[in-house]
């Protein structure tokens, strides 16, 4: 009972946790800023390319980033923010989209579970032998976990080989 109150308690904490994730997301640009561009009259170099940027934007965006040079001949400021937010939208579209992954068992996916095992197997064995001096009761623990994680490597070897 005691184990139940204590992961329905984690549960709660949890679904409090994406509850404010999902309130507080970080909205991507959208064409406001392009249409606030088109209807004002007076151009805020703000809105062109802000003045502070991180390093890694930086290198793209800033002066003398990748992209500076990429409309040729274009010279209206307009013009060339609304390249900048096509762009970036396709950046951003590309960054969010889903990838969609096969459930089945592979050999690879095999594989990958079965060295997390030899590791799981092999950092318990050495976790164990040390604590052996102290209590020699662990010795039956720490040859399941030796046992285990030759297994999982001969397996492994195994399963990637055939």
């Amino acid at each position: 009972m005691h184990n139940y109150l204590k992961y329905k308690s984690l549960l709660k904490v949890f679904f409090l946790f994406i509850l404010i994730g999902n309130l507080n997301k970080v909205q991507a640009q959208t064409d406001s800023l392009l249409q606030t561009l088109l209807v004002d009259e007076k151009i805020d170099s703000q809105l062109i390319a802000p003045k502070k940027m991180l390093f890694t934007q930086q290198l793209i965006w800033g002066e003398k980033g990748i992209f500076k040079n990429r409309y040729g001949n274009i010279q209206d400021p307009i013009d060339r923010r609304k390249i900048d937010l096509r762009i970036r939208r396709k950046m951003l579209q590309l960054h969010h989209s889903t990838f969609k992954r096969d459930k089945k068992l592979t050999s690879i996916r095999l594989h990958k579970w079965l060295a997390i095992a030899h590791m799981s197997g092999m950092l318990a064995t050495n976790i164990l032998a040390s604590q052996l001096e102290n209590n020699y009761a662990l010795k039956p623990y720490h040859r399941a976990a030796a046992y285990t994680s030759f297994v999982s490597l001969a397996a492994a070897m195994v399963v990637i080989k055939f």
